[in-house]
């Protein structure tokens, strides 16, 4: 069953046309509403236009560089986010958000949630304070990126056992998690499950449980989150076990 991880950030605003910028991150997805204005994104080498009106979804595998002219900002709603499981593809994904009522009664959920935010776009509170919203608005993510995928034909992933592991390693990954105990409850040796899983999300699964705990430790410091509060809600021994794979990975601590 699809689920939303954690949410990094999420709001409704002006796209910084000078400081504009997308970090890819593993685990980490983007999902774009395009209100207005005239910008874009480099792909693989290629300009692409965004199209007032349509959806866009970044996978954290996709290169990616938004930009919109000064003269004409984007405006845009936005949310990065845990989708578990993720969609596995390098495409930028998009959708025109008018394509269907169902589609649209969506899209206005998501302004909605990403308003509430407002400038303030670190502050999830005023949706966490509104748990049936809440619960809503994730609903109304997880269905617009699934159309996404469909209308882009992306197969999602359905290894069960994959499926399985990433789930554990979201819903566990502050407690003392190994290949070897992932491979366990998977019934699989630990070379074949990570042959597995490498196969089917691109990356091994010790690098993926790594840097999921890197991302998820770098929101809850920009939240306010202490260092040992951090470390201890992401599955590291300590503080400076924390600060030190931060620091060797380019992330601020």
């Amino acid at each position: 069953m699809d689920a939303i991880g954690c949410v990094v950030c999420c709001g409704s605003k002006e796209a910084p046309s000078d400081s504009w910028h997308c970090s890819n991150h593993v685990g980490i997805n983007r999902l774009y509403y395009i209100h207005s204005g005239t910008g874009g994104y480099a792909h693989k080498g290629k300009l692409f236009q965004f199209a007032p009106g349509s959806l866009y979804y970044i996978p954290y595998t996709a290169d990616f560089t938004p930009y919109c002219r000064k003269q004409d900002p984007i405006m845009h709603t936005y949310i990065d986010f845990e989708l578990v499981p993720p969609i596995i593809t390098d495409r930028i994904l998009s959708l025109d958000a008018g394509s269907s009522e169902s589609l649209c009664a969506a899209v206005n959920i998501f302004v909605l949630g990403g308003r509430m935010i407002g400038e303030n776009h670190r502050d999830l509170s005023p949706l966490y304070a509104d748990a049936s919203f809440w619960e809503l608005f994730k609903a109304s993510v997880i269905y617009l990126t699934n159309q996404i995928a469909i209308a882009n034909r992306i197969k999602k992933i359905t290894d069960a056992l994959v499926i399985n592991a990433l789930e554990t390693i979201h819903a566990r990954m502050n407690e003392k998690l190994t290949v070897n105990g992932l491979a366990r409850d998977c019934y699989m040796n630990p070379d074949s499950f990570i042959r597995r899983f490498s196969r089917v999300v691109g990356v091994t699964p010790h690098a993926y449980l790594k840097n999921l705990r890197l991302c998820r430790a770098r929101y809850l410091r920009e939240s306010g989150m202490s260092l040992s509060q951090a470390a201890n809600e992401v599955g590291y021994s300590d503080a400076s076990a924390l600060a030190h794979a931060m620091q060797t990975h380019d992330f601020k601590a």
